[in-house]
């Protein structure tokens, strides 16, 4: 009855009162895990290859950004033009022996500070975008 007069709902355990009375070892534990798998942007203006799980932003054009080799299905990347110079100075993702959207072509960014995240399916479709 007390909990019904301040506000807090009927039948709340004393663990969920913990939840919502503050930041208990259990939340921070899931906002910790997210944070780590986000992604820090890297800048690269020359070549480079790329790892699975990387936000590369390219600052120059006529680079090539190399694909992981031997991807699993899931592995991604995100790659962004950083300059808005892509449609004058384009830079290229390289397959690295895989298909990128189901074709054997390295993919030319050739579009102002678009971003295309890249995810592998398989060895048919290869790096779908």
């Amino acid at each position: 009855e007390l909990n019904a007069l301040d506000g807090i709902p009927a039948g709340l355990t004393a663990t969920e009162i913990g939840y919502v009375d503050g930041v208990t070892s259990a939340i921070q534990t899931q906002l910790n895990t997210k944070a780590s798998g986000v992604a820090a942007a890297s800048i690269k203006s020359g070549n480079y290859t790329m790892s699975s799980g990387e936000f590369i932003i390219a600052s120059a054009g006529s680079i090539t950004l190399t694909l992981p080799a031997s991807p699993s299905a899931g592995d991604n990347v995100t790659v962004k033009d950083g300059t808005g110079a892509a449609a004058t100075t384009a830079f290229t993702v390289a397959r690295n022996s895989s298909n990128i959207a189901s074709s054997a072509t390295d993919l030319t960014f050739d579009k102002n500070f678009h971003e295309v995240t890249m995810t592998y399916i398989n060895s048919t479709i290869g790096w779908s975008v």
